[in-house]
C-alpha cells in the first residue's frame, strides 16, 4: 500500500477516433504506481535528456474498453495519447504530470486486460538514433521523407590562399631516347627539338611529362613552337633548366643520300617576348652520313609570371649542304636525354578567386535538425546565432561567421550535378572539438521541444534548482528515520577517474595536401603532456572537418571545367571557413583573412592570404582549457607541456579581443605567475577556472513533485545540499531517478568547484 502522503494520479486516453475523443479512466491501469522518471546528463555532449519510467500498462474495465475498440478501428497504427495527471493538494487542481503516445504493436489482450507499451522516445531518442545519417543540406526532403524547404545557399567568394608549388623532373640512371624524325624534304631540314626530363617526381602544377622528340617546322610559320606549360597561377616563379643530351643525325637503317652541315640553337621564351638563345652551335658531318654531339646548356629564370602565361624551351635544328641519291634523300635524327638532365620550378603562386557554394553554420545545423527529426522549427543556438539568421538573434554569437562547404563545392562543381551532404554527428564533432560545445534537448515556454548547441558551459548553470539545505525541504546530514516510506541517505562522495587526463590530442585529422605546403600549414594536429602520473587518459578532440587553408587551396585549384571527370579524393569532404560581414549587399561575406590581426604574424609566409586563423589549435586548447583544469586543481604550478605539433608549429598572432598573442608551440601554464618567462605569461588560463571538481557525490532523498517540477524547468541548475560534515555543497546533476508514487529520488551529482549559494 502506498504511503498516506503518496501524490494522487489519474488518466485520462484521447483519440481523435472516437467524438468525444478524451476518456477520464474510472479504473486505475495496473503498474501505474511504477512511474516517475530520470533526468540524465550526457557525458559528451552535457545536455540533460529526460524520460518517464514505466515500460507498460495494464488497462482493466473502462479503459481496455476504449482501447479495444481503437484497435479494432485502425489496428497497430491507432494513434492514441495517454494523460497522466497529478493532483496539487495546496492548489487544488490537476496538473499534467506526463504525455504518452500508447504503442499497439505488441499489445496482449485477455478477458480482464489490454496491456500495451508507452512510446516514451521523445525529440531527443529520434534524435540520436538518426544522428550519423547523411543529409542533403540543400535539399527538399527529411529523412522520413517529411517536406524539408532547402535553404538557400550561400555563393561565397574564395581568395587565393599563396602556396609554394614545385615540379621536379629529372633524369638519374638510364639515359631517356626521344621520339626520331625523318628529313625527306626541304621542309622537313627544319626541325623543331622538345626536350626530354622523365616522369616527374614532384608535380604541383600538374604538368603533362615531357619525353621530348622532334617536329618539322612548317614552312611560312613564325613561332609554331608549343609551350611546355601555361601558367594556372601567378606569382614568382624560379625555374632552372639543364640539359644533357646527345643529338645525332643520320643515313642509318634505310636512309640515303648526305648531308655536310647541322646547326642548331636553344631557346626559352615566355609568351610572345623575343627569346633568349641559351646555346647555339654548326658542326659539320662526319663523311657526309652521320652527325652526333654532345649538348649541354643549363639556364636560371626567377621571375614573376600571370595566369595564362605561356612558358617555352626548344631548340631548333638545321640539317644542311645536302647530296642527294638517285631517290632523294633520307636522314634519321635522334637524341639522347642524358643523366644529370633535369628542369626544376618552384613558385609561390596564387590564383584567380573562385565561387563555392555552401551555407553558414547556423543553416547547415537548423537543416540537420530538421531533417533528423522530421520536425520545423527545432533547433536553436545563440552561439551560432545571426542577426539574420533563419531565427533571429540579438547579436551574432561567437561562433556564427563561419562557412560549411564541401570538396564538390570547392572545385565549383554544379549544385545540380553535386549537392552538399553532412551528417550530425560528424558535423558537431568537428564543431565541439573546435569550440568546446554542448548539445542537449529542452522545452520552449509553448511546450515544443528543441535541440539547442551551446558552449560547453552553458550546460552548467549557476542557478540553483533545488535547495535540499532549506528546512522546507527537510534534508539533514545524518541518515534520516524511515517514516512515511520516506528514507534519505548520507551523500557519497567519489573521485572520478575519467576527469583527471595526462595527455591531449587536439587538432585535426585531415591537413596535409599532396604538396610540400604541410611545413607551412598551422591548422594541423598538437599534443601535449599533463603532470599527472597516476593515470593513462587522453583528452582527445579531433575534428574531421577541414581548416587548413593550403588543403582549400589546393582543392579550389582543381576546378570542375578542367577535371569535371575527376575524383580527387577530397570531393566528398567537409570544409569550415571563417567569415567577416561586409557593407556589400549583393556579397554580405567574405572570407576572413587578416582583417583582425592586431599585431604582425609571425612564422607565416603570405599572412595577408591566411584562411582560418581563429581556429588554430592553440586556440582549440584554451577553449577546452576548464575541462583539463578540472584534473590539474592541485597542480597549479604545472605545465599543459607542448610535446609534438605537426606541420607549421611557430605561428604567433594576436587577433582582435585577445589580451596578448597566440604561440602554437609554447607550452600552457595553468596560472601566470609573477616570474614567469613572457612566452608561458602569453599563453596561461589563469582567468580560466574549472567548472567541476573531480569528484561526484551520490545520494537518496525524498523529492515532491512540486521540487521535480523546478528541476524540470532548468535541469542544468545545480542542486545544493549537505554532505556527512554538515558541509554545504552543490553538484550538477548528472543522473537522477524520481519515483513519483514514493517521493523519493536517487541523485549522483558532478561536484561544483565554486559554490554561488552562500554558506
Amino acid at each position: 500500500m502506498l504511503g498516506t502522503n503518496a501524490p494522487q494520479f489519474r488518466f485520462i486516453l484521447s483519440s481523435d477516433i472516437f467524438t468525444p475523443g478524451r476518456k477520464l479512466l474510472q479504473h486505475d491501469p495496473i503498474g501505474w504506481d511504477s512511474m516517475g522518471l530520470t533526468i540524465h546528463r550526457d557525458q559528451k555532449y552535457h545536455g540533460i535528456a529526460t524520460e518517464y519510467n514505466s515500460e507498460t500498462l495494464g488497462f482493466i474495465k473502462d479503459g481496455k474498453q476504449y482501447l479495444e475498440q481503437a484497435k479494432e478501428h485502425r489496428g497497430i497504427e491507432a494513434d492514441i495519447d495517454l494523460e497522466v495527471q497529478i493532483f496539487r493538494p495546496n492548489e487544488f487542481y490537476w496538473d499534467t504530470y506526463r504525455h504518452y503516445r500508447l504503442d499497439l504493436t505488441a499489445a496482449e489482450e485477455t478477458a480482464t486486460e489490454f496491456r500495451c507499451g508507452l512510446d516514451n522516445s521523445g525529440l531527443m531518442q529520434k534524435f540520436l538514433n538518426r544522428d550519423d545519417t547523411k543529409v542533403d543540406l540543400l535539399g527538399r526532403d527529411s529523412i522520413g521523407n517529411s517536406a524539408s524547404s532547402p535553404p538557400t545557399p550561400l555563393a561565397l567568394e574564395l581568395h587565393s590562399r599563396a602556396i609554394y608549388q614545385r615540379f621536379d623532373s629529372r633524369i638519374t640512371d638510364l639515359s631517356v631516347k626521344a621520339a626520331p624524325n625523318f628529313i625527306t624534304d626541304g621542309e622537313s631540314r627544319f626541325q623543331i627539338m622538345y626536350f626530354g626530363f622523365g616522369e616527374p617526381t614532384i608535380n604541383d602544377f600538374k604538368l603533362e611529362p615531357v619525353h621530348g622528340g622532334f617536329f618539322t617546322q612548317p614552312s611560312g610559320v613564325n613561332n609554331a613552337e608549343q609551350p611546355i606549360y601555361t601558367t594556372k597561377e601567378a606569382g614568382m616563379f624560379d625555374i632552372k633548366i639543364n640539359i644533357l643530351c646527345q643529338l645525332i643525325v643520320s643515313r642509318s637503317g634505310n636512309g640515303f643520300g648526305d648531308f655536310d652541315k647541322v646547326s642548331g640553337e636553344i631557346f626559352f621564351r615566355v609568351n610572345d617576348e623575343p627569346p633568349t638563345r641559351l646555346l647555339s652551335f654548326q658542326d659539320s658531318a662526319n663523311g657526309g652520313s652521320v652527325f652526333q654531339r654532345q649538348i649541354s646548356a643549363s639556364y636560371p629564370v626567377y621571375r614573376r609570371l600571370n595566369i595564362g602565361d605561356k612558358i617555352y624551351l626548344y631548340g631548333r635544328i638545321h640539317v644542311f649542304d645536302i647530296n642527294e641519291g638517285v631517290f632523294g634523300y633520307r636522314f634519321q635524327i635522334d637524341a639522347n636525354f642524358l643523366p644529370g638532365s633535369f628542369m626544376t620550378i618552384n613558385a609561390e603562386s596564387t590564383t584567380t578567386p573562385t565561387v563555392a557554394n555552401g551555407l553558414l553554420i547556423y543553416e547547415a545545423l537548423e537543416k540537420l535538425a530538421r531533417d533528423i527529426t522530421d520536425e520545423h522549427n527545432t533547433f536553436r543556438s545563440t552561439f551560432f546565432g545571426r542577426t539574420d539568421s533563419v531565427h533571429p538573434y540579438p547579436v551574432d554569437g561567437p561562433g556564427s561567421l563561419l562557412f560549411v562547404t564541401g570538396g564538390f563545392q570547392l572545385r565549383g562543381f554544379p549544385l545540380d550535378k553535386k549537392s552538399l551532404f553532412a551528417s550530425w554527428q560528424e558535423l558537431i564533432d568537428s564543431l565541439s572539438a573546435i569550440y568546446n560545445l554542448g548539445v542537449g534537448v529542452e522545452k520552449l515556454p509553448d511546450g515544443r521541444e528543441v535541440i539547442v548547441v551551446e558552449e560547453m558551459s552553458y550546460f552548467y548553470s549557476d542557478e540553483i534548482v533545488l535547495d535540499l539545505t532549506n528546512p522546507d525541504d527537510g534534508y539533514s546530514h545524518t541518515r534520516l528515520p524511515d517514516t512515511a516510506g520516506e528514507d534519505g541517505q548520507e551523500a557519497k562522495k567519489v573521485t572520478v577517474a575519467a576527469d583527471h587526463y595526462n595527455s591531449v590530442d587536439i587538432g585535426y585529422q585531415k591537413w596535409r595536401p599532396n604538396q610540400i605546403n604541410g611545413l607551412e600549414e598551422f591548422n594541423t594536429r598538437h599534443e601535449y603532456a599533463l603532470p599527472l602520473t597516476q593515470v593513462k587518459n587522453k583528452y582527445t578532440q579531433l575534428s574531421s572537418y577541414i581548416t587548413a587553408g593550403h588543403y582549400i587551396e589546393t582543392v579550389r585549384r582543381d576546378r570542375y571545367d578542367i577535371t569535371a571527370t575527376t575524383d580527387t579524393g577530397s570531393d566528398d569532404e567537409g570544409f569550415l571557413i571563417c567569415v567577416l560581414r561586409t557593407n556589400d549587399i549583393l556579397k554580405p561575406f567574405e572570407t576572413e583573412r587578416d582583417q583582425l590581426v592586431m599585431e604582425p604574424i609571425e612564422g607565416l609566409f603570405s599572412s595577408d592570404t591566411v584562411y582560418n586563423l581563429r581556429l588554430s589549435p592553440k586556440r582549440m586548447l584554451l577553449r577546452h582549457a576548464q575541462t583539463l583544469a578540472a584534473g590539474l586543481i592541485r597542480r597549479e604550478d604545472e605545465l599543459i607541456k607542448f610535446t609534438f605539433g605537426e606541420g607549421n608549429t611557430e605561428l604567433k598572432s594576436k587577433l582582435v579581443g585577445e589580451d596578448l598573442p597566440i604561440r602554437e608551440k609554447v607550452d600552457v601554464r595553468m596560472t601566470a605567475l609573477q616570474n614567469s618567462p613572457p612566452q608561458y605569461q602569453e599563453n596561461n588560463l589563469s582567468m580560466l577556472q574549472p567548472l567541476w571538481l573531480p569528484m561526484q557525490y551520490s545520494f537518496d532523498h525524498p523529492l515532491r513533485h512540486t521540487q521535480v517540477q523546478r528541476v524540470l524547468e532548468n535541469p542544468r541548475g545545480r542542486v545544493r545540499f549537505r554532505d556527512y560534515r554538515g558541509r554545504a555543497c552543490e553538484g550538477w546533476i548528472i543522473d537522477l531517478k524520481h519515483d513519483a508514487a514514493k517521493n523519493m529520488a536517487s541523485f549522483t551529482l558532478k561536484a561544483c568547484a565554486h559554490l554561488v549559494g552562500g554558506n
